[in-house]
């Protein structure tokens, strides 16, 4: 997945020594064609950001992934760029624009783990600004739509999973900001 994938041809391969022999998997030929290179030029940018980002550089990573929002590039998906753009903003201790952010995320469409987290910083969000009634109905929004997926069991589901039972029972307003994972690619 973009943007940590490379692009090319992909060549089969097994240890096995009786393992038939297949053929190699080519580059899409528009590869190195003007048809690619705005499509490669997007995936620079989104490489860009996340290496900005993982380095701590969170108004850097903000301005490049607003800056693509803006631009509605048809490679991305929305939602991923959304919590890119938010998880940079709680990274920055800008509550309200990360929540304006978050808030905007059609759960229609946006994919689960993107769902779950942006739901469940919301509810964080609004605990650290005093709002906790929303803060425990945004818990509950979790809670209900991670029973409905029992089958994510990988790490950041089941922090998120103890984050809200956590948030249920107390108010998440004096812990240090949950660590935000990178659930940005592009394409899809």
């Amino acid at each position: 997945m973009q943007p940590e994938a490379p692009f090319g041809e992909m060549v089969p391969f097994s240890v096995a020594a009786d393992a038939a022999v297949t053929r190699t998997l080519p580059a899409d030929p528009r590869l190195g064609t003007p048809a690619m290179q705005h499509e490669a030029a997007v995936v620079g940018q989104m490489r860009q950001a996340t290496r900005l980002f993982n380095a701590g550089k969170f108004a850097e990573a903000q301005q490049i992934w607003d800056d693509l929002a803006r631009q509605g590039e048809a490679i991305l998906n929305p939602a991923r760029l959304t919590y890119g753009r938010a998880a940079a903003s709680l990274q920055r201790h800008q509550l309200e624009e990360a929540a304006a952010l978050l808030a905007n995320i059609d759960p229609a469409h946006a994919p689960f783990d993107v769902l779950l987290a942006s739901t469940g910083y919301r509810g964080v969000i609004a605990d650290r600004l005093g709002h906790r009634s929303d803060a425990i109905s945004l818990y509950r929004q979790v809670a209900a739509y991670a029973d409905t997926h029992p089958e994510y069991t990988d790490p950041f589901a089941t922090e998120m999973r103890a984050l809200v039972t956590a948030g249920l029972s107390r108010p998440l307003d004096r812990e240090p900001m949950p660590k935000t994972p990178a659930l940005q690619y592009v394409p899809e």
